[in-house]
This record gives C-alpha cells, structure tokens and sequence, in this order.
C-alpha cells in the first residue's frame, strides 16, 4: 500500500498486531466473530485504507477507534439495524451514497448537551469519518486531549442485538453511552470500568441479564445511570455509595432481590431512585429516607419493601 510505504502483507501484519492487544487474537481466526468481520473490513474493505501508525493517531483517522466502532457495528447486528445499516457494496459510490441517505440518525438528546462536537448521518462504514457515522458524535478539533474522539454512542429504537463487545473499552473519553429500546443480550463487560469520564449510562428496555458487574461502581463520574427493564439478577451492591456524582438510578423491572443497601443512601443528590418490579425484601435503609423530600423527589419501590408513604418513598408497585 503506497499510502503507507508497506506491501500489503506488511500493512495486513502490521495492523494485525496493532489490533492484538486490543482484542484477543484468536477470535479473528473465527470469521464469524464481530472481531475477525471487522479486522477485515478494515484490512480489505473500508476506502480510509489506514495504516498501521494510524494507531496512534490523534486526528480523525484513528486505526483503533475505527476498528472498535466497527467491532460494535457487528457486535450489535448493524446489519439489521432499523436505520445506518453498512453500505452494500463498500466499492460501490452509488451503494454508499444510497446508504448514506437512508440514515437520518443523529444524537438527538447529546445535541444539545454538546453542541460542538463533530457529528452527521452518515451510514456506518461507510468511508466518511467515524465521527459522522449516525448516533454517533466526537469531540471538536479544539477539545485539548480528545480532538476527534468519540463522546457519545446514542440509539433507541433502532434495532440493535447481539452482545456488547469489550473493546468499548478503549473509548476512555465517551461521556454518553446510551442504547436504549434494543434486543441485545447477555452481560454488560467488565472491561466497561475503564470508561471513566461517563456521565450517563443508559441501557434501559433490552435483555442483558447476568449480575450488575463491580465494573458499574468504577464510574464515579456518571450522572444517570439507567438499566430499567432488563433480566439482571443478583443483588445491588451497596458498592453503588461510590457513586457520588449519581443523580437519576433506574433499575425497575429487572429479577433483582435481596435487601436494599445502605450504601445506596450515601450518593448525597439524588433526584430519582426507581427500585420496582424485582424482588427486594426488608426495609428501605433509614439513611435514604433521610434524602427525602429533598433532593430526592422520586423514590419507587414494591410495596413488599417496607417504606413510608409519603415520608419515605413516593409510591409503591404492587
């Protein structure tokens, strides 16, 4: 590849090995995994053609944050997504230009929160920057530190299955993750911890299941944290008190038991708290009762939890 002063197996290796150490190498022997249909789109398919130094990148051809998102596109059944889906044909203008009309996806409510990043609405893989692709928006060129890098993955509603990949792992500057009203299954990633600079987490109306990982109290940064109807299970950590900075905790309709944990109540400035529709026992902790009536406004638990009304929690499910 003359772009890169490498033959193309030398740019094939090169990459392979840049990308090892973001994914375990053996899943990209197996061409059906999410990894080895990305490392080949990236290797064979996508125009960008980027190089191996692109690793390091810090503009808006970053080798490995083009390669995660690719890894999410198929972790996630892109191509049967609702809108976005890939181009048909890669070497096709006119399959990319028909692709990129029938996305009119943006990032609706991190608008208005970020107003400069860089976004659009464009088809995913497609050969315009990751940054474009719908859903998605990165930090502005001015952003000191992360220039060009992905700040909010944002969907609802648009058809997404399968599992969440690890290798999200790498955007450590996202601040808004939500994928909301989807199929997706199985359990939210360890490696999910090092997305520290999160402030919203937002996975609500899905079917994860599994417990609620030790990963989720690594976030002390989030804001809103939002996995209502789902199939977790297990007990909430009282580990959940290391997330000061929380606002907005929804984790209704999931097969969640156990006693609620007093460490919920050391998260000072909550304004929402919904607990119902799982399988809590006991009584709510007197010191998150004391966060009532202000500033926490709404607190919903099932009414096997003994909790005041009004005085404590603001209602009760059946």
């Amino acid at each position: 590849i003359a772009k890169c002063g490498l033959t193309a197996d030398e740019r094939r290796s090169q990459i392979v090995d840049a990308l090892s150490v973001i994914s375990f190498p053996d899943l990209f022997q197996d061409s059906s995994s999410p990894q080895s249909k990305a490392l080949e789109w990236i290797l064979d398919e996508d125009s960008a053609k980027l190089c191996p130094d692109d690793a390091d990148n810090e503009d808006d051809t970053n080798l490995v944050q083009r390669y995660v998102m690719a890894v999410f596109y198929y972790s996630t059944d892109g191509d049967e997504w609702k809108e976005c889906n890939a181009p048909a044909d890669f070497n096709s203008q006119a399959s990319i230009a028909t692709a990129n009309a029938a996305c009119k996806l943006t990032t609706v409510n991190a608008t208005t929160i970020f107003p400069n990043d860089v976004r659009g609405t464009n088809a995913w893989l497609s050969p315009a920057s990751e940054c474009t692709w719908g859903g998605l928006s990165c930090y502005s060129p001015n952003s000191e530190n992360n220039a060009y890098k992905i700040n909010v993955v944002e969907f609802e509603n648009n058809g997404l299955g399968g599992t969440l990949p690890p290798e999200m792992e790498q955007l450590t500057a996202l601040r808004f993750f939500a994928l909301e009203r989807g199929t997706m299954t199985g359990a939210i990633p360890d490696s999910y911890k090092n997305l520290k600079s999160l402030l919203l987490l937002d996975f609500d109306f899905n079917r994860l299941s599994g417990p609620l990982p030790d990963a989720l109290w690594e976030l002390t940064n989030l804001r809103q944290l939002d996995l209502n109807d789902n199939q977790f299970t297990g007990e909430l950590s009282g580990d959940i008190g290391k997330l000061r900075a929380l606002r907005f905790f929804q984790i209704d309709n999931n097969n969640l038991e156990g006693e609620i944990p007093a460490g919920l109540g050391d998260v000072p400035n909550f304004s929402l708290i919904g607990l119902s529709g799982n399988d809590f026992t006991g009584a709510m902790p007197q010191n998150v009762c004391d966060l009532r009536p202000s500033p926490l406004q709404t607190l919903v638990v099932n009414c096997d939890v003994e909790c005041e009304i009004p005085q404590c929690c603001t209602s009760c499910v059946p």
